[in-house]
């Protein structure tokens, strides 16, 4: 067993003792050579240690304070292991930390091209089934890939291929004029949509090679036209337009963001078939918000579709007058989501907020307050009304005709709720959630090594809370000057 001793003035000695053994998590063999990272958490000064498990696979951290501490640990060939509580009482204790390691699993093949020949660079990314893609890995000049370090589970094998190769490797057929190039997204074995991918199943520690992936060159077509004004039907020069692929996450320069012609033109090749979001955008730089319209490329292509350009107007924030008329300091943080938008504006104390083109459509509004009389007595938003809707309870529609102003009004009777998240009896969940029926923003409270939560100078209501893998929410009811309390714990 290795021993592991603090020292140094900068570290608080202590009694305790906490001995880390490390096992394969298949075998249960003893792992030496472990790299154990201990982090102190609550209650103690901040400090970590680094050190390595013995032959037998463990690893004793002495003259160590009660508190709570962070384990991690890593070897090469495993995947990273982690405690993220462990808590050490008073005295001349001993906490015994039983760390399984799962050793690394890795997919490797050859990317080919239709031909039959390896092609290079391909970024290659195992995707769990039910999860994000994992970190890629890219092919050598023989077109072989290997991505490691991953977990055992289902994946698919998804490739994407770099635009500059696929306009290098595009074939035209000399009869009908037809363009063929590679998608740019394709699946092991040879599969241009993500549905006709075949799974793969990755067990602890197995390396699955030969997983070679068979390129297709797939009909590519193009999407061309002009950009007119909704009033008057004049063309539109210099708007910035671009194509989404909502059915992908990888969009490449095919579909890239570019800038109408002077007569309003613009144009898009290397498409597959299929539907996309034509989004113009108004207004200049990343604060520009787009008007989204769906546009289906049939297999023919189109040579030329009128565009329309909805035309934006300004909208109005305002926070409304507290009801007993006394001033109060402090900002309204408003949040104004579209279709792949993002606008942050703040509303101060007695002014209007003006959001410049925001073109008509479908928005969905959050509002966190930061305002308030003092540090004890701060207000929460009570709503937000776009006219006769209840802007945050859902989407609500803009229109080329003018909007009605976002009124926001604030409330000084507030609720708060405090509690425990615990998955057993010594692990705490790590944040806890609380959201309104019907409204997009969370409220985020950090969870204490002891369990503890708290949300203060929230509006009355009914909140769900939600917390890490919980498939069900807990619904409470908040009450003005009250404190609800409520216990989270997983399910047996």
């Amino acid at each position: 067993m290795a021993l592991a001793a603090l020292a140094g003035a900068q570290i608080p000695g202590g009694e305790g003792a906490i001995l880390v053994e490390a096992r394969d998590a298949l075998t249960q063999t003893p792992l030496a050579g472990v790299t154990v990272q201990l982090s102190s958490g609550a209650g103690v000064s901040r400090f970590s240690i680094v050190n390595t498990t013995g032959g037998d696979g463990a690893l004793r951290i002495a003259q160590l304070p009660a508190g709570d501490y962070q384990v991690t640990a890593d070897r090469a060939g495993y995947l990273t292991a982690r405690l993220y509580l462990v808590r050490l009482g008073e005295g001349k204790i001993t906490e015994r930390v039983n760390l399984p390691l799962t050793q690394q699993s890795a997919v490797e093949g050859t990317v080919f091209d239709e031909e039959g020949q390896p092609l290079y660079p391909i970024a290659v990314y195992p995707h769990p089934v039910h999860s994000c893609p994992t970190e890629g890995a890219d092919t050598d000049q023989t077109g072989h890939y290997r991505a490691g370090n991953l977990p055992a589970g289902e994946y698919r094998i998804e490739v994407r291929v770099p635009y500059e190769l696929r306009k290098r490797t595009l074939r035209r057929h000399p009869g009908t004029g037809e363009v063929f190039g590679y998608p740019p997204t394709a699946y092991y074995p040879a599969a241009a949509d993500s549905r006709a991918a075949v799974a793969i199943q990755l067990t602890p520690g197995v390396t699955l090679p030969g997983l070679d992936i068979h390129l297709r060159r797939v009909p590519l077509v193009e999407f061309s036209g002009q950009l007119v004004e909704a009033s008057g039907g004049e063309p539109k020069a210099g708007a910035k337009v671009e194509l989404i692929d909502r059915s992908s996450a990888y969009n490449d320069d095919a579909l890239a963001a570019r800038e109408t012609t002077r007569d309003g033109r613009f144009h898009f090749e290397m498409l597959q078939p299929g539907h996309y979001d034509f989004a113009v955008y108004h207004g200049a730089g990343g604060l520009a918000l787009p008007t989204v319209i769906p546009v289906d490329i049939p297999k023919t292509g189109i040579a030329e579709r009128i565009m329309v350009a909805p035309t934006p107007r300004p909208l109005i924030a305002r926070v409304l007058p507290m009801p007993d008329g006394l001033p109060w300091t402090g900002y309204v943080y408003l949040n104004l989501r579209g279709a792949n938008s993002l606008r942050t504006i703040s509303v101060e104390v007695g002014k209007d907020a003006v959001i410049d083109q925001v073109p008509p459509g479908q928005w969905t509004l959050e509002a966190r307050s930061w305002a308030g009389r003092a540090l004890n007595k701060q207000f929460a938003v009570a709503g937000v009304t776009f006219g006769s809707q209840d802007a945050l309870a859902g989407p609500f529609l803009t229109t080329e005709s003018g909007n009605p102003v976002l009124d926001i009004t604030l409330t000084g009777d507030t609720g708060a709720i405090a509690g425990l998240a615990v998955r057993d009896e010594t692990h705490p969940f790590r944040y806890v959630l609380a959201r309104r029926p019907g409204h997009a923003l969370s409220e985020i409270a950090q969870v204490g090594s002891d369990g503890s939560f708290h949300f203060r100078d929230l509006a009355p209501g009914t909140y769900e809370l939600r917390t890490g893998d919980l498939e069900a929410g807990i619904k409470v009811e908040v009450r003005p000057g009250q404190t609800s309390s409520v216990r989270i714990a997983r399910p047996n």
